[in-house]
């Protein structure tokens, strides 16, 4: 009688022990936010889930009747919400440095070095675009003090993803619309700032865009894409892979000091 009590009381002790267990994991699997500011202003490092995923909550904002073309005003301005930075899209604008992309009379176009100004105006659905040293100009004079900009162009996703995912720390980085294959655009002979011809012609990677790396698991990368309201979605890593080296391994990041 003894021993069934004993038997019967282990049972009970080991139903109880697995049960929170069980628990535990569930509420593992479900912490999938991460990089919530900590009272000392740090960033609390992302935490995985059990089946690794990574997720980062970014306020997400969305281009679509504000920036027809202004995708990387816009993954800019989610950067700098992450960071509790809230300047409104007239004042980013303001420090954007924008070039007009014009025609002369026999059809030839003239624009700017899309690395050195944004190419038209992101206000317009006839704008083309820019590319990291722009926007981390703009976000440079955007940044409180103990802020700081860092050109990640060059890095891979998955060094992107060790440096900073797994830190709590989103990245804007440059892919296509909807994931399409990029293809050539419209060409033009570049001008300076001042107007100048400088003799050299640049060609628009049609499908150009910019999105904020925000998660990821051992399928999926999750972007918050500000194009027509998309939210944050799930691409297949490798065809992320592939857009983002096609459109040359742009990317950028805020960090502490």
């Amino acid at each position: 009688m003894k021993k069934r009590c004993l038997k019967q009381l282990l049972w009970i002790l080991a139903a109880g022990l697995n049960m929170i267990l069980c628990a535990e994991a569930a509420d593992m699997t479900e912490r999938y936010f991460a990089g919530v500011e900590v009272p000392d202003g740090q960033v609390q490092p992302a935490e995985k889930s059990l089946d690794g995923q990574i997720r980062i909550d970014v306020p997400y904002m969305s281009q679509e009747d504000v920036l027809p073309t202004g995708c990387e005003t816009m993954s800019a301005l989610m950067l700098l919400a992450w960071w509790d930075i809230y300047p409104s899209v007239e004042e980013a604008l303001s420090h954007l440095y924008c070039l007009s992309v014009t025609t002369d009379g026999r059809g030839h176009m003239y624009g700017p070095d899309p690395c050195q100004a944004f190419a038209g105006d992101p206000a317009s659905p006839g704008g083309y675009g820019c590319y990291p040293p722009v926007i981390e100009r703009m976000l440079t004079e955007l940044l409180p003090d103990d802020k700081k900009v860092v050109n990640t162009s060059g890095q891979t996703l998955a060094e992107l993803e060790e440096d900073y995912l797994s830190k709590g720390i989103p990245v804007m980085i440059w892919v296509t619309i909807d994931m399409l294959e990029s293809y050539p655009g419209s060409s033009w002979s570049v001008i300076d700032s001042e107007g100048n011809v400088t003799g050299d012609i640049y060609t628009w990677q049609a499908n150009e865009h910019c999105v904020v790396l925000v998660g990821c698991d051992a399928w999926n990368y999750y972007l918050n894409d500000p194009w027509k309201s998309h939210g944050t979605v799930a691409w297949d890593r490798e065809l992320v892979n592939i857009r983002y080296e096609e459109m040359g391994m742009n990317s950028l990041a805020v960090v502490e000091r």
